[in-house]
């Protein structure tokens, strides 16, 4: 990108790759229904589970195994499928079950 060029002209660019969209679209979808989730962990550690500082870093832990686990079982499926579909769409689902237990 030249310096001082319009950086939307850019921005629109990157949308038309169509990798390129797809795992972004990917990460702000999940980004959006699921940080709520992850932002209030403490509160639903302490209010809703009455609980302490353990039991929420045993829940961010959670997180942390489920996302390491789901990522070996995406890898363990030597291409056989579309990973990033996969993964796209376990994503996306993820995020709308979180958003729908609102």
């Amino acid at each position: 990108m030249k310096s001082g060029g319009p950086w939307f002209k850019e921005i629109a660019n990157i949308g038309r790759q169509r990798t390129l969209r797809g795992a972004l679209l990917t990460v702000l979808v999940t980004g959006v229904f699921c940080a709520p989730l992850i932002t209030f962990c403490p509160v639903l550690v302490r209010d809703v589970h009455h609980s302490d500082a353990l039991h929420f870093g045993q829940a961010i832990a959670a997180f942390g195994i489920g996302g390491m686990l789901g990522a070996t079982g995406i890898l363990a499926l030597e291409g056989r499928i579309d990973r990033s579909k996969l993964s796209s769409g376990f994503a996306i689902a993820y995020g709308i079950l979180i958003w729908g237990l609102r």
